[in-house]
C-alpha cells in the first residue's frame, strides 16, 4: 500500500494523544520556560532551568534509540538542515519576541492555560509574524532556506556508547529522584504536587518527546502552526498539520492548572496587549526562518542532531537575554515592564 494511503494503527493515534497530553501537563508543573531559564541567570547567576532542557534532551535520546531497536519508527525521519545565517537570526528575532512577551512557545500556552487571555494575542501576533514572512517571501525579500537533509545514521559502536552514557545517565537520575534529590522534599503524592521538580518534569518531557518523534515524526505546535499559515515555509516545515496533538498538549496544560487551582482569567490591558502581539509577531518570523519555535529546537532537531539547531537556540538564548538586560538597567520603560 501506498505510504500516504497508509492509515496508522489505533494504539498509535492513542499512544500519541497520551504522550501530547503528558507533555502538556509536565510542561505546566515544571513552568518550564526559555525566558525563565535565562531570567535565572541574569538575575540569580544560576542555570538550573537551562540545565533541565539538557536532561529533557538526553531522556528523549535515550528513549529514541531505545525505541529504534526496539520497533522501526512509525514517523518520518528527524529532518537535519544545515547552519544558515537565516537560521540564527530566526533564534535571535524569536528570543526577543519571547523575551517581550514574557514566554516562550511553551509557556504561551502554558499561562493561556492558567487563563491569562493577552496571551491570545500573542497567537494573533504569531499568525501576523508568519504572513508577513510569507508576503516577504513572494516578494523574494527574504531567501528560501536550504531543503532539509534526511536523518542521521549512527554507526553501531557509536550508538552502543551513546546508549551506554545515556544508560549511565538516566540510573544517576532515576535514583536521585528516588531518594528525594533532585530539588525540594518529594511529596507523598508527587504527580500530583503543584510544582514539580526539574528532574521530574525533564524525563516527563524528553520521554513523551522521543514517543512523538517516534510514532508521528518531528513534531511541534510551532512547526506546524507555521506549515499551515506561511506559504513561504509550508516546503520544510511540517508536511500536516494534526490538531489532535496540539489538542492534547492543551489540554494536558489545562488539567494541570485546574488540578492544581492555579486557574484564574486575568483580562490584559492595552499596553499588555501591544507587547504580547509584537512579541508574537518577532516570534512568528523566527519560527518561519528557523524553522520552529524553541519547541522545535529542544525536542526534535538538538536530539535530531541537526547542525543548524545549537547555533539558532544559541541566537535565541542571546536575543533573550539582551532584552532583559535592557529590562533589568531600565526602570522608567513602562512597556519593558509591563507583564
Amino acid at each position: 500500500m501506498d505510504a500516504q494511503f497508509a492509515v496508522t494503527p489505533l494504539w498509535v493515534t492513542a499512544l500519541s494523544f497520551g504522550c501530547a497530553v503528558v507533555l502538556g501537563f509536565s510542561g505546566h508543573r515544571a513552568s518550564l520556560c526559555g525566558v525563565a531559564a535565562v531570567a535565572e541567570i541574569v538575575d540569580a547567576r544560576r542555570a538550573h532551568m537551562l540545565a533541565s532542557f539538557g536532561k529533557a534532551i538526553l531522556w528523549a535520546l535515550l528513549i529514541s534509540l531505545l525505541l529504534g531497536l526496539i520497533m522501526p519508527a512509525g514517523g518520518m525521519a528527524p529532518r537535519r538542515w544545515p547552519i544558515s545565517v537565516p537560521a540564527v537570526l530566526g533564534g535571535v528575532a524569536f528570543g526577543i519576541g519571547a523575551a517581550l512577551n514574557n514566554g516562550c512557545s511553551v509557556s504561551t500556552l502554558t499561562r493561556l492555560a492558567d487563563g491569562r487571555a493577552g496571551y491570545l494575542f500573542t497567537f494573533l501576533g504569531l499568525a501576523s509574524g508568519l504572513f508577513l514572512h510569507s508576503f516577504l517571501y513572494r516578494l523574494g525579500a527574504v531567501p528560501a532556506l536550504a531543503m532539509p537533509g534526511g536523518g542521521l545514521s549512527l554507526s553501531r559502536p557509536v550508538a552502543l556508547a551513546a546508549l551506554a552514557f545515556l544508560a549511565l545517565f538516566a540510573a544517576r537520575e532515576l535514583i536521585r529522584l528516588w531518594l528525594g534529590r533532585a530539588g525540594k522534599a518529594a511529596p507523598r503524592h508527587p504527580v500530583q504536587a503543584r510544582h514539580w521538580v526539574l528532574a521530574m518534569a525533564a524525563l516527563a518531557i524528553g520521554s513523551s518527546n522521543a514517543f512523538l518523534n517516534h510514532f508521528e515524526g518531528t513534531w511541534s505546535y510551532t512547526t506546524e502552526i507555521g506549515a499551515l499559515l506561511s506559504p513561504g515555509a509550508r516546503d520544510y516545515m511540517a508536511e500536516s498539520f494534526r490538531p489532535s496533538l496540539f489538542i492534547g498538549v492543551f489540554a494536558g496544560m489545562v488539567a494541570s492548572s485546574l488540578q492544581s487551582r492555579k486557574f484564574h482569567l486575568a483580562l490584559p490591558g492595552g499596553r499588555v496587549i501591544a507587547r504580547h502581539y509584537l512579541g508574537g509577531t518577532l516570534m512568528g518570523l523566527g519560527v518561519a526562518f528557523i524553522p520552529g519555535g524553541n519547541d522545535a529546537l529542544l525536542f526534535e532537531y538538538i536530539p535530531g542532531l541537526s547542525p543548524h539547531a545549537l547555533p539558532a537556540f544559541a541566537g535565541m538564548i542571546g536575543g533573550i537575554y539582551v532584552v532583559l538586560i535592557m529590562k533589568k538597567h531600565s526602570f522608567h520603560n513602562r512597556f519593558l515592564h509591563t507583564s
